[in-house]
């Protein structure tokens, strides 16, 4: 809904930044002007003359523009089906009929493929066959010798998904791991979550188009980082600080299994990587094409959004044990009447900002070296950045077995909470 509007926005913001740099050099050919006349370098006739000359190519420019804007619309009309009536209506009344028969046809043709298709299912629908006509997956068998005499057959893939281990990585984190990324894949409440940093970065990419690119280098990779961060935290807090929630009564199992609490934590912040290192590196991407930087500032930035997520999943779980929310059926949203809760998940997102302030001091030691040198040439945001990550991932792997300790103490009182049914 907000992408479907947002595109005449989005599609007129790449040529606003060409007409407001016309619009800059005709108001400085104006200024020129009248201060040539106020000095008397010219006479009121060439003053006159020079000053008409200016609004003439600004009027053409002006009818140019135009002319651009209306080949544009007419070729989507041309293209697009809801674009062939005014299409049509041009076409007729500029004296060209066979684009007004083509319209009219293709239309019908429409209209006749979908009142078909529609009369046909609405007898599938009565007469019950309308799920009988959709193809069964077909299961894939292989058979299994034991002796000559003795045969059995085997379903399924010959190694399934969720049996897969990943490497360096305990058993229960693996298991864990595994599950809790398909339940991404297939729950749509989550996929309507990830689906909002998708948007803000269309949304947010638009508006910065039509900005002039005078930033200075070192605050290229700044709102790059900073852009990256808001992600993380309009995006995915709403999972991140409160997933347990998305399990329900399956928290049951965790609170029942043998498996360590730190390797359920581990499990859960790990599921979640991929979708967000790809929406950062996406991000990053926007930020690069509409402002773009050194090379050394762009690997620093991508190195920096592991850094940026583990610590953004250390204050996550914290929330996510302590303040956890009961959530509506069918729905990622938190239930009704639950007032402190939703306090401590609007502070969070006011308070997680200064964790993730840590990753910025790579770049704060940059700019204190250029202050400094006048030929700065040692990458030390891209070198800081990789010595960063490692001392991270150690401050993570830290943290992590306290917080399952936190994890065991509180989660018979989180099971109460994520295993009721919200209105």
């Amino acid at each position: 809904f907000i992408l479907v509007f947002q595109l005449p926005n989005l599609l007129t913001r790449p040529g606003l930044r060409e007409k407001q740099q016309a619009e800059r050099e005709v108001a400085q050919k104006f200024a020129e002007l009248k201060k040539e006349y106020d000095d008397g370098q010219i006479s009121p006739e060439e003053y006159e003359r020079q000053l008409d000359a200016i609004q003439k190519g600004r009027k053409s420019d002006d009818e140019s523009e135009s002319e651009r804007v209306s080949e544009i619309v007419r070729i989507v009309n041309m293209v697009a089906p809801p674009g062939w009536l005014p299409y049509g209506v041009t076409a007729a009344a500029e004296g060209r009929y066979f684009p007004v028969l083509a319209c009219i046809f293709g239309m019908g043709l429409i209209g006749t493929a979908s009142l078909r298709r529609s009369y046909r299912t609405t007898i599938r629908l009565y007469t019950g066959d309308f799920t009988k006509g959709r193809a069964s997956r077909k299961i894939k068998t292989e058979t299994v010798f034991k002796d000559a005499s003795d045969t059995k057959t085997r379903s399924g893939p010959s190694s399934a998904f969720l049996e897969k281990r990943l490497p360096r990585m305990s058993e229960h984190a693996s298991a864990i791991t595994l599950m809790n990324f398909r339940s991404l894949i297939r729950a749509p409440e989550v996929k309507m979550l990830l689906l909002t940093p998708v948007i803000l970065v269309i949304v947010f990419g638009g508006m910065f188009a039509s900005k002039e690119n005078e930033i200075s280098g070192l605050a290229r990779p700044l709102i790059a980082m900073g852009f990256t961060a808001f992600i993380l935290i309009i995006g995915m807090t709403g999972y991140l600080g409160n997933q347990f929630a998305f399990d329900r009564g399956g928290f049951r199992t965790f609170v029942l299994s043998c498996a360590p609490r730190r390797d359920i934590l581990l499990g859960k912040n790990l599921s979640l990587l991929p979708f967000a290192i790809v929406l950062m590196i996406l991000f990053i991407g926007v930020c690069r094409w509409l402002n773009p930087m050194r090379w050394d500032y762009l690997a620093a930035v991508l190195i920096q959004t592991l850094p940026m997520y583990l610590l953004f999943c250390i204050t996550g779980n914290v929330l996510s044990i302590l303040s956890p929310m009961t959530l509506r059926p069918g729905s990622g949203m938190p239930a009704s009447h639950q007032g402190m809760g939703t306090l401590f998940h609007i502070v969070f997102m006011l308070v997680v900002p200064v964790p993730m302030s840590f990753t910025l001091v790579p770049l704060g030691v940059e700019a204190l070296y250029a202050s400094f040198s006048s030929d700065a040439w040692f990458p030390v945001f891209m070198v800081l950045s990789l010595i960063e990550v490692p001392v991270v991932i150690w401050l993570y792997r830290t943290v992590i077995n306290w917080q399952g300790t936190l994890l065991q103490q509180n989660e018979q009182k989180m099971l109460d909470v994520v295993s009721a049914k919200g209105e």
